[in-house]
């Protein structure tokens, strides 16, 4: 799975993958519980990302590796387009980041 997580578009496409061993591993055969276990690996398959600083997160808060795990979760299930999430991702991370600098900037002036 690892290689998988390298691009956002890429982890989509794992997702339903490693998804579709756990629900036939349990044998889970209700769709919402399916969709629920489908988010839940691609949130934890991403913060295992992050800690091990692998892939699109490493530059990312962990809070930011949680939401982006359910963005691309909720596109792997098809509520969502990687046309339309790939954008909110990156500007999602581009305002964090912009917002970090700032700080550490008033930080270190004092």
């Amino acid at each position: 799975m690892a290689f998988y997580l390298g691009t956002p578009e890429a982890y989509v496409v794992a997702v339903p993958v490693v998804s579709a061993f756990f629900t036939g591993l349990f044998r889970v055969e209700k769709d919402w519980p399916k969709k629920l276990i489908s988010w839940g690996i691609s949130i934890v398959g991403l913060v295992v990302a992050k800690l091990l600083s692998f892939g699109f997160v490493v530059e990312y808060q962990m809070w930011e590796v949680v939401v982006v795990g359910l963005f691309l979760g909720l596109t792997a299930n098809g509520f969502f387009s990687i046309s339309f999430i790939k954008p909110l991702i990156d500007k999602i991370h581009e305002l964090v980041s912009n917002n970090v600098t700032k700080i550490e900037a008033k930080v270190l002036k004092k």
